[in-house]
C-alpha cells in the first residue's frame, strides 16, 4: 500500500528535471545547471524522457522550455533533446515553443566570460534547437511571431545591439538572405526605438536611438534607408513625424541623403511631414540642404512644404518661409 508520502515524494521527483531547470538566473555561466546535469544522469534513459516530456505549471511548460528562459549552456540543450527531442516542437500556453522562449531571453544579447562574439552569444543552441526541430523556426506563436521576430523585437533588442547575420542564418536558415534579414531586423528595431522617443517627454529615447544607430557601423546606410511595409517609410520619415531634435534628423542622414528623396506611400517626402507635424526650423533646414529641390515636390495631396506651412500655420515664421521659398532671379530666396 502506497503511503500519502510516498505519493508526494514519487510527484516531486517527477518534477526534479522541471525544478532544478526553473533555478539557474545567471545564463550560462550558473553552477546550478550542474545539478540539471547530474539529475539527466542519474534517473535513468526513461525516466529522464518521462520528465523531460512533462508539461507543468500555469503556463504549461516542460523542462527545456523552463531551461530555454535561463540561457543555458550548449550542453544542457544538448542532454535535454537527448533525454527526448518531443519538447522541441510542444508549444506553451502562449504557443511558444521552446526557440521562442530561448529567443525572447535575449540569445545573442548577453555577455560571455570567454570572450566570444556578443552577437553571437547563444548560437550553438539556436542551431540544435532548430535541428531537432526544423519547422520550428517558421513556427507563429499567439501573437503572430516567428522566433526571429521574437528575438529581434523593441524590448528584447534595446541595448544588445545590431542583429548578428549568423544568428539571422540559424532562426531562418537561408544564408544568402541573412545579411539582408539583419538590416531588416535592425530597421524595424530602429522603428520601434523612434517610436518609443516620441511618446517620451525628454529626450532620452532619441539618445537610446541613436545610440543603437551608431552601434550599427557599417551597416547604418542600408538601415537607414529600409522602409517600413506598405507606409513606404524610412526612420527618417518617421522620425519626422514625431518633432526630433535636430541632431537625430542630422544623424540619420550622415548615414544616407536618400531618404530625404523618397515618398512614403501617400506621396510624402520626410519634408512634407516635418511641416506638417511642426518640426524644429533647423531640422527643416537640414532636410533642405541635403534635398535642395525638395522645396519644389508637392505631397500625394499637391501641396508643396511651404504651402503646409500656410495651411497649418497661416502665416509661417519669416525664416521658415524663405527656407521653403524658391530663389527669386537674383538668388535670394
Amino acid at each position: 500500500r502506497v503511503t500519502f508520502k510516498e505519493e508526494a515524494k514519487e510527484e516531486e521527483d517527477d518534477d526534479e528535471l522541471y525544478r532544478l531547470c526553473s533555478l539557474p538566473e545567471d545564463g550560462e555561466d550558473d553552477v546550478r545547471w550542474e545539478a540539471v546535469d547530474e539529475c539527466l544522469g542519474r534517473v535513468g534513459p526513461t525516466a529522464a524522457k518521462d520528465q523531460a516530456e512533462k508539461s507543468r505549471g500555469p503556463f504549461s511548460r516542460t523542462a527545456l522550455h523552463q531551461a530555454c528562459l535561463r540561457l543555458p549552456p550548449l550542453l544542457i540543450v544538448e542532454d535535454l533533446l537527448e533525454a527526448s527531442p518531443v519538447p522541441a516542437c510542444m508549444a506553451d500556453s502562449s504557443g511558444r515553443l521552446p526557440l521562442h522562449l530561448l529567443c525572447l531571453a535575449g540569445v545573442g544579447g548577453g555577455g560571455s566570460r570567454d570572450g566570444r562574439r556578443r552577437g553571437d552569444l547563444g548560437l550553438s543552441s539556436i542551431v540544435a534547437l532548430g535541428r531537432a526541430y526544423p519547422e520550428a523556426r517558421r513556427t507563429r506563436d499567439d501573437a503572430g511571431m516567428i522566433p526571429a521576430e521574437v528575438r529581434y523585437s523593441g524590448q528584447v533588442m534595446r541595448d544588445a545591439g545590431p542583429p548578428s547575420p549568423r544568428i539571422v542564418e540559424a532562426l531562418l536558415g537561408e544564408e544568402e538572405e541573412a545579411e539582408a534579414s539583419a538590416d531588416n531586423f535592425s530597421a524595424q528595431l530602429l522603428r520601434t526605438l523612434c517610436l518609443e522617443a516620441g511618446d517620451d517627454s525628454d529626450q532620452s529615447g532619441w539618445k537610446a536611438a541613436m545610440d543603437f544607430l551608431d552601434r550599427l557601423g557599417a551597416g547604418r546606410k542600408g538601415v537607414a534607408e529600409a522602409t517600413f511595409g506598405n507606409s513606404r517609410r524610412t526612420a527618417l520619415h518617421l522620425a519626422c513625424c514625431l518633432d526630433p531634435p535636430s541632431g537625430v534628423a542630422k544623424s540619420l542622414l550622415e548615414c544616407s541623403k536618400a531618404p530625404a528623396d523618397a515618398v512614403d506611400e501617400l506621396g510624402f517626402l520626410p519634408l512634407h511631414l516635418a511641416c506638417l507635424h511642426g518640426a524644429d526650423e533647423d531640422v527643416l533646414r537640414l532636410l533642405v540642404e541635403a534635398r535642395p529641390s525638395s522645396i519644389y515636390r508637392t505631397d500625394g495631396r499637391g501641396y508643396t512644404p511651404l504651402q503646409i506651412e500656410f495651411e497649418k500655420e497661416k502665416v509661417p515664421p519669416p525664416s521658415v518661409a524663405r527656407l521653403l521659398s524658391p530663389p527669386s532671379d537674383d538668388g535670394e530666396p
